[in-house]
């Protein structure tokens, strides 16, 4: 029994012996390979130092001096890298990582002397696509920030400009200095619309726009609020002028005081337009200083007087279309505007005189004006066949002439227009039926009858169309 537990006792101590020199073993082991990672893993971050800085070095174009064999060195050391650093985040063994790493460099990695000249132009080129990009930025055409307009001339930059909308004009002024001088061209503010239904203008607008130079404004239907002009402009401080020669203020929304001190700075004014506006003597005053106003629409205006037309027929001696219809002149001013309409005047509208205007008006202003080529007696209810004969016999050039609802000219002494050779048009509405207009027409062959509805004489635009006034553009 003795010698059996002897036994017993020294083969657990030989295992108890042999286990620890097992651990013993186990614990250098461990240790040697937690070093031999520690080395592979200094020596794989140096590898892939080297191959990025060849990275960098070759897209910054600083790396093709290099010789063939030291480029597919470090390409190798590359994928080599890049191969034991996907095998050390996997299970792998040592032994097989290392063999597939030694089998894949063999295989990358070839003698330079046995490629021929394709495979070696092939192998760069997968290299080249495989390992690193080239990358080549566009040079600008232009410097950044440069203003190209500055080899442009003034001229050639005012052209430009021409283009543009007034209000994109407008914006394009704080750019510079030199685009502020160039936005206030005279030549780019020529022609200026600001009218349209529901269009306000703002406070001191007409102001900076007149003090452009403008020549052809249009202010139809627009609000135009007070001041016209503000305390410090220069059309007041100054007394300066502008330089409008056309003006379309009809059916706009004005005071009469605004519309005095508007007036009041157009002295070059050719053409002039004020239909159903309200005026005061001030008003037409300034208009009689304008001595080259050769149209002038009055239509529907209140608020004129014989003083005020006085001043107007006194001071524009050029007037050669007037247009003064549904004014509601007393009889005084009605006298006085058939006694001394200018001779050289060739369109008269007067229509809308029901109350007043009689044959020896018709007469008299026949006897002014030999000229005439458009006539409007239109609504004139007094009128009788006395003002046909004076017509005929009076006016040789008439082409147009309009006596609609004229209730009191009898229909026989329309038939005494045929001893007028020169006439084209006539409008008799209201007056006939279709049978008496078939036969008038038979007596008037030559002549169209009842073609226009409304008279054009001295309106700016006729029809639709508002981008144009009097034939002239406001819109570049």
């Amino acid at each position: 029994m003795k010698g059996g537990k002897i036994a017993s006792s020294a083969v657990s101590e030989s295992n108890l012996s042999n286990n620890n020199t097992n651990g013993s073993l186990e614990s250098k082991r461990r240790k040697m390979g937690e070093a031999q990672s520690a080395t592979d893993e200094k020596s794989c971050a140096e590898n892939w130092s080297d191959s990025s800085n060849l990275r960098d070095n070759l897209v910054l174009g600083t790396g093709f001096g290099m010789k063939d064999s030291d480029l597919t060195d470090r390409i190798s050391l590359d994928s080599s890298f890049e191969s034991d650093h996907e095998n050390n985040n996997g299970n792998v063994p040592r032994e097989k990582r290392k063999r597939r790493q030694s089998s894949k460099c063999v295989n990358d990695v070839k003698d330079p002397t046995n490629i021929s000249p394709s495979q070696d132009k092939k192998s760069r080129s997968s290299v080249n696509l495989e390992c690193f990009t080239i990358r080549r930025r566009k040079k600008s055409s232009q410097l950044p920030g440069k203003d190209v307009f500055e080899l442009l001339s003034d001229e050639m930059v005012i052209q430009v400009f021409r283009w543009l909308p007034k209000a994109t004009l407008r914006q394009c002024a704080p750019v510079s200095r030199r685009w502020h001088r160039l936005v206030n061209d005279e030549s780019l503010w020529t022609r200026v619309d600001l009218g349209g239904s529901g269009r306000t203008l703002r406070p001191n607008a007409l102001s900076l726009v007149l003090s452009r130079g403008t020549q052809v404004l249009r202010l139809a239907s627009a609000e135009i609020p007070d001041p016209v002009f503000a305390p410090d402009s220069k059309f007041i401080t100054e007394k300066a002028m502008c330089k409008v020669q056309y003006l379309d203020l009809s059916m706009a929304i004005i005071s009469k005081e605004g519309l005095t001190m508007l007036l009041e700075s157009c002295q070059q004014l050719k053409k002039l337009s004020l239909e159903h506006c309200s005026l005061q003597e001030k008003a037409c005053v300034a208009i009689g200083k304008n001595e080259n106003l050769e149209v002038l629409n009055l239509c529907s205006c209140s608020g004129i007087h014989e003083t005020g037309i006085r001043s107007i027929l006194s001071g524009c001696l050029r007037l050669q279309s007037l247009n003064i219809s549904w004014t509601m002149l007393d009889l005084d001013s009605l006298n006085y505007l058939c006694a001394n309409l200018p001779a050289d005047l060739q369109r008269l509208n007067i229509s809308g005189c029901r109350k007043d205007l009689e044959d020896s008006h018709v007469e008299c202003l026949v006897n002014c004006c030999p000229d005439l080529v458009e006539l409007d007696l239109s609504d004139c209810t007094l009128l009788t066949e006395g003002a046909v004969t004076a017509v005929v016999n009076g006016l040789a050039k008439i082409e147009y002439l309009a006596l609609s609802r004229c209730y009191h000219i009898p229909i026989s002494a329309y038939t005494l227009l045929t001893q007028a050779e020169s006439l084209m048009y006539l409008d008799v509405f209201g007056l006939m039926n279709e049978q008496s207009l078939a036969t008038l027409q038979c007596r008037l062959s030559e002549v169209d009858i009842n073609k226009f509805y409304f008279s054009s004489v001295a309106r700016p635009t006729v029809g639709i169309r508002r981008t144009s006034i009097w034939g002239l553009r406001v819109r570049d």
